[in-house]
């Protein structure tokens, strides 16, 4: 296999790096260096930053290559001291708001004083919008994709609230152009829009199931044939 001289930087959470290989691991095969910043748990804040520091660490530029994947929407990041870290700043991705292992935290009070699908939405789409232009004005080819559709899922707990109301269709609107170029959902192409509750490798894609997502929907990362 020829190997491309370009580093590859890849930034996401779990269905970027895991325990099991991922597409970011099939990819990079293909790739003399290598660099996964994806975090199990964490949501689009903490990608987002995480993008920003290395693209400065590691001075990206024209000549690498870049793999931003975004995750749920409802995923909260905070970059804080805690029982985790006592002594030092770090992320503490809590993972979903709705998810039921979460609601000794998130619990219903919380939910009805600080829940809202558009603050989810407007941060989110702010959060591509920012990093689609800073990749843009360095002109680093670059791909985005999700584990997650862009736009809310249906909830279907009474504690969730309504998706889709009108400021989140208006969100949609205004940065169409932007999530057009999105590479479809995993769960779209993988699981065909139903996320099981238990598949492959604990609720992530297996390692084939990654592959094939890569050769229906990454071709061009492979053969280095990249869009700016």
């Amino acid at each position: 296999m020829v190997k491309h001289d370009n580093r590859l930087f890849a930034f996401g959470c779990s269905f970027t790096r895991y325990d099991t290989d991922t597409y970011a691991d099939y990819i990079c095969k293909n790739y003399k260096e290598f660099y996964n910043y994806g975090n199990p748990g964490s949501g689009n804040a903490q990608i987002a930053t995480t993008l920003s520091e290395k693209i400065l660490e590691h001075d990206i530029n024209k000549n690498d290559r870049v793999i931003v994947q975004w995750s749920s929407i409802t995923r909260e990041d905070r970059y804080v001291k805690g029982s985790h870290s006592p002594k030092v700043c770090n992320w503490w991705p809590k993972g979903d708001v709705f998810n039921l292992n979460n609601s000794d935290f998130y619990t219903l009070e919380w939910h009805k004083d600080w829940v809202s699908m558009e603050h989810f939405t407007k941060i989110t789409y702010a959060y591509i919008h920012l990093a689609y232009g800073l990749l843009r004005s360095k002109n680093i080819p670059f791909c985005m994709l999700t584990m997650l559709d862009i736009l809310p899922p249906v909830y279907e707990r009474e504690r969730m609230v309504d998706c889709h109301p009108r400021e989140v269709i208006r969100y949609s609107v205004n940065y169409h152009d932007i999530l057009t170029r999105i590479q479809p959902s995993m769960k779209k192409s993988i699981f065909n829009n139903k996320w099981p509750n238990k598949h492959g490798d604990n609720g992530h894609p297996t390692e084939s199931q990654h592959i094939q997502y890569a050769k229906e929907h990454l071709s061009f990362l492979l053969d280095n044939t990249w869009p700016l």
